[in-house]
């Protein structure tokens, strides 16, 4: 993938990766191909357009800290605020929150650093910083987890899962994005949501890519558009179609710190493989849609809920998941051999 620098990357269009014709009137700071990227891109750019210009880089308290993104639980919207980040051991970080208002303190948030590409734009994000768990830092060194999160995260955390199924296509087709109980519980996912999908998105070949399983279960012909690996375990391998259990998440984390319904209880100190090999939950998401390209509500889908895991087991097994880069014919071979 060719490196672009950080100008060249300000001139590309935010949704499509084209040159940025237009720029936003409220912050100046995004840029769009045209009307139509612009109006895909509102939701998600409305949270943060109003307070992006009281925020420049001169405002910059002191060097050692860094300008993010808060999703507080204290106020509905989104805004900027400032951190200072220390790492505790290779991979993970801890961010101190400081906020703009001098009598509060500041919030503790565990987090992983990650150098990732963005598969949706094909372009490289250079450093990225991904929340695994947050929280106030207790005495005893744990953290206290801060329970439901609020509406703005749970809105732009959706709208970032399905920007990659966004099209500029009036003609759409309303589909259902079904993510497994490890992305549910670790990213705070819902089981199902609708998305709407753009014909162009479907096969012209749909006989090979229908699946005979989930269709049996629904009472409907349907197939599965696209699949993800699961965000809450990027590292792990498989191979032959069975797990490696050994902890390939991070070498410096080798302990599962999400109290999750399927780990509480558990000693805290019990090995994250092991975990994984006893609640095989955690293999990502897939796009599911009517091969008649009709609209598929969550009705229609709710018989097959029961079969998921088992669903993404067979996915997860045709993937290298280190490569975003899998053969969609294989997966589809398999899927619609496997008896669930």
């Amino acid at each position: 993938m060719t490196t672009l620098t950080a100008n060249e990357l300000s001139d590309l269009c935010t949704m499509c990766n084209e040159a940025g014709a237009l720029t936003c009137g409220g912050c100046g700071s995004i840029r769009y191909r045209g009307k139509g990227c612009q109006k895909l891109g509102l939701p998600l750019h409305k949270l943060l357009c109003k307070t992006v210009n009281d925020f420049h880089e001169d405002m910059r308290p002191i060097s050692i800290r860094t300008r993010a993104i808060y999703f507080g639980d204290d106020k509905p919207e989104s805004r900027f605020i400032w951190l200072a980040i220390t790492e505790e051991s290779p991979g993970v970080l801890v961010m101190n929150l400081f906020p703009l208002t001098p009598d509060e303190e500041p919030a503790n948030f565990v987090v992983m650093k990650d150098f990732d590409d963005s598969r949706v734009l094909g372009r490289p994000l250079g450093k990225a910083i991904r929340i695994m768990s947050s929280g106030r830092k207790r005495d005893d060194g744990s953290y206290e987890g801060i329970g439901q999160r609020p509406k703005s995260w749970e809105k732009i955390d959706k709208d970032i899962i399905s920007r990659g199924y966004r099209s500029n296509e009036e003609d759409k087709v309303e589909c259902l994005e079904v993510n497994c109980l490890g992305d549910q519980v670790v990213l705070n996912r819902p089981p199902v949501y609708e998305v709407g999908v753009g014909r162009s998105a479907f096969p012209k070949d749909l006989s090979p890519h229908e699946h005979g399983q989930l269709s049996a279960r629904a009472g409907v012909p349907l197939i599965i558009l696209d699949c993800s690996c699961s965000q809450s375990w990027t590292h792990l391998k498989y191979r032959d179609g069975k797990h490696r259990h050994e902890n390939q998440f991070c070498p410096s984390l080798t302990r599962n710190p999400f109290p999750t319904p399927t780990t509480k209880g558990r000693p805290p100190t019990e090995p994250m493989a092991t975990l994984i090999q006893d609640e095989p939950h955690y293999h990502g998401s897939f796009l599911v849609a009517r091969a008649d390209k009709k609209q598929l509500s969550p009705l229609d889908f709710a018989s097959t809920m029961a079969y998921i895991d088992e669903i993404a087991l067979a996915y997860a097994a045709a993937m290298n998941v280190h490569n975003s880069d899998y053969d969609p014919e294989a997966l589809y071979a398999r899927l619609t051999k496997e008896s669930f």
